[in-house]
């Protein structure tokens, strides 16, 4: 390879099932993180 990439990009998903709906107290510190946590991702080196 040259060093200039393949042009090719990887992607990744996560998927998961809730505990509880959400406005439930079990599952309220995952939707409190959210904002924060997609706002880490964006202003990652790489992401896209």
């Amino acid at each position: 390879m040259d060093g200039q990439g393949s042009g090719w990009q990887l992607a990744q998903i996560n998927i998961g099932k809730l505990l509880a709906p959400e406005g439930d107290p079990r599952v309220q510190p995952f939707f409190d993180a959210l904002e924060r946590i997609n706002a880490i991702a964006d202003t990652s080196p790489g992401f896209i």
